[in-house]
């Protein structure tokens, strides 16, 4: 699974059996949003068996810009993926880079979803 995901630049997760912890790995692709995201990861330290392990994790706005575009793959009928979408902005709030995701949302022609999902938002804007 892990070779195929490198070989077509896509997914796949591993489990902490222990924890039942899951985390989705993605492989980078060669665009510019791909390469624009890595610059924008922050890493983060995780305490695992007393020891930090460093690991990367992507923006708010590309989690919720790849949220956007797997919704729409999905034919936009995944309640799950709009709850994930809904529930980044409501959580981020006013803390993400609204210009960012103006100028990637549409290159990834998710514009419409965007504006719908802002238009849903809950609490202060």
């Amino acid at each position: 699974m892990i070779r195929d995901a490198i070989k077509h630049r896509s997914s796949f997760n591993v489990v902490h059996l222990a924890t039942m912890f899951k985390a989705d790995i993605f492989i980078m692709k060669g665009d510019s949003w791909s390469r624009e995201e890595m610059t924008r990861a922050r890493t983060e330290e995780v305490d695992v068996a007393e020891n930090k392990v460093a690991i990367r994790f992507a923006s708010p706005e590309d989690t919720l810009l790849h949220k956007l575009v797997w919704y729409k793959l999905g034919s936009q009928v995944s309640d799950r993926q709009w709850g994930d979408i809904l529930g980044v902005l409501n959580v981020q709030g006013d803390a993400l880079d609204q210009e960012y995701l103006d100028r990637w949302a549409p290159l990834l022609d998710v514009s419409s979803l965007l504006l719908r999902a802002r238009s849903e938002r809950r609490g202060p804007r």
